[in-house]
C-alpha cells in the first residue's frame, strides 16, 4: 500500500512539473487552448489522485 501511495505522489509531481514545462514553452496564438489543455489534465490527475486515496482510507 505503501508504494501505491509513493506511486500517486510522483505522477501528481511529474503532471505539476509538465504544466510547468506547458507554461514556458506556449506558442504564440495557441497559449489559451494550450492552458487549457494542461489545466484539465493537472485538475484531472489531481483529483483522481485524492480521489483515490480517500477511497483507500
Amino acid at each position: 500500500m505503501k508504494g501505491e501511495v509513493e506511486m500517486k505522489k510522483s505522477l501528481i509531481g511529474i503532471a505539476i512539473l509538465l504544466f510547468a514545462i506547458l507554461l514556458q514553452q506556449c506558442s504564440a496564438g495557441m497559449e489559451i487552448f494550450t492552458l487549457t489543455i494542461g489545466l484539465v489534465g493537472l485538475t484531472t490527475t489531481i483529483f483522481y489522485g485524492v480521489k483515490s486515496d480517500q477511497r483507500k482510507s
